[in-house]
């Protein structure tokens, strides 16, 4: 499968009044951190794949009925605040694609084979 570069698109300053100071960033930069702009109020840059508001873009019903393998957009988009007149906005809006996969296995849990009934007392339905 070709695998695409995720959509990105920055803002680099404040919507409202134009300051180029963010919260986050600034704590980042003084603290010496690496790549100080990547961070925000939901977001930290060493912790792979997107960050933020995550969300895929499609409806439960959609989801339930998609196979296995079915890709679809998910949207991310990090946060910070200004700190010149403390208004919280997107720093970042990104669409990665996303693959429904099998849910992944509960550990602890092994599977239980025919004829076998699993250790513990039996509770019967309440039928």
């Amino acid at each position: 499968m070709d695998q695409k570069e995720p959509e990105v698109k920055t803002f680099d300053c404040c919507p409202n009044c134009g300051s180029t100071e963010r919260f986050v960033a600034d704590l980042a930069r003084k603290e010496g951190l690496d790549n100080p702009e990547m961070y925000g109020l939901n977001c930290r840059p060493e912790v792979p794949g997107p960050q933020g508001f995550v969300g895929p873009v499609i409806d439960n019903k959609g989801l339930a009925a998609a196979i296995i393998g079915h890709e679809f957009p998910i949207f991310a988009a990090p946060i910070d605040a200004c700190k010149e007149c403390g208004l919280v906005y997107t720093i970042r809006q990104e669409v990665h694609k996303g693959k429904k996969m099998l849910p992944p296995a509960v550990p602890g849990r092994r599977a239980v084979s025919r004829g076998q009934m699993p250790s513990g007392p039996f509770l019967p339905g309440p039928f």
